[in-house]
């Protein structure tokens, strides 16, 4: 749950769901602040180098980052997966997730994909009434979309969702039967997860909070997302007015305009309509008509 929350749900005509301001801020205000996200974790290039549950880096891989890292990691004796800088740190996280899978990444020949694992960790503590339920399967997946590409032949989308989902249902010890729900979750995910940043903005894993995930995309974004060791923060790059709707950039905003609309379509299923894009466009057809 969110620390610090200066917003307000909103739904919109034309994005669906939505986050405004609930009031006047300054460029730099915290927004949201989420000290323990539902889903923070190493990617798997990153295990050895950072801690996976504080996420400082270790200090002979990032020196730069001095104070701010560790001198060394310690890996969990079962499973050999996640490594941690602290006793505190391998306790918080095997009360909050590990005590669950490590058991089952014990009897793994490899380490599961960074995708795959945090689907087995949803599926884990999945409950009847648990903040998956109630928080996270309402958000927009693309499951229809995704099988619609993939049917066509214009991609291989679905398909890869599918293994993926066949894994992580296999290795959550669930029945074949819970495909569609670990399909389900990948989707989500897939949509509306983040890179987890170093804070000289190093991706180093995968983070997910369904409050954050409300945030909708624009080219001019006047908000992004921030880590600070295991915190997800949204913080503000302007003044924004209360009322005002949040966005934030899902690519990379120095792309050029039809790259970034592509990448948009091929991961989030949306022609882009900002008033960047809008504006590019315009400029564009008219160079062609010069």
């Amino acid at each position: 749950m969110a620390q610090i929350d200066l917003t307000i749900k909103i739904q919109t005509n034309d994005r669906g769901k939505g986050l405004a301001a609930a009031q006047d801020v300054i460029a730099n205000s915290v927004l949201i602040k989420v000290p323990n996200p539902y889903i923070l974790l190493p990617d798997k290039a990153s295990l050895s180098k950072i801690c996976s549950w504080c996420m400082l880096p270790m200090c002979s891989f990032f020196p730069h980052l001095q104070p701010r890292c560790v001198t060394a990691l310690k890996r969990c004796s079962a499973c050999k997966t996640p490594q941690y800088c602290s006793s505190a740190c391998q306790r918080a996280d095997w009360k909050s997730n590990h005590a669950k899978e490590c058991a089952r990444l014990k009897l793994l020949p490899d380490i599961p994909p960074t995708p795959v694992r945090a689907v087995i960790q949803v599926l884990l503590k999945i409950l009847p009434g648990s903040t998956w339920e109630t928080r996270c399967s309402n958000l927009e997946g693309h499951e229809v979309d995704r099988k619609k590409r993939f049917d066509s032949g214009s991609g291989e989308s679905w398909g890869d969702f599918l293994l993926q989902a066949r894994a992580a249902t296999a290795f959550s010890g669930m029945e074949a039967s819970k495909i569609e729900l670990a399909t389900s979750v990948l989707s989500r995910i897939s949509c509306n997860s983040f890179h987890a940043t170093l804070p000289d903005a190093t991706s180093v894993g995968l983070a997910f909070d369904p409050d954050i995930a409300l945030v909708n995309h624009s080219c001019a974004p006047n908000a992004h997302v921030i880590f600070e060791g295991r915190s997800m923060i949204l913080q503000s790059l302007i003044p924004i007015q209360k009322g005002q709707e949040l966005f934030i950039s899902y690519v990379d905003v120095q792309q050029e305009h039809n790259s970034r609309r592509q990448d948009l379509w091929r991961t989030y299923f949306f022609w882009c309509r900002c008033p960047k894009c809008t504006q590019e466009a315009g400029i564009e057809t008219w160079a062609k008509a010069c």
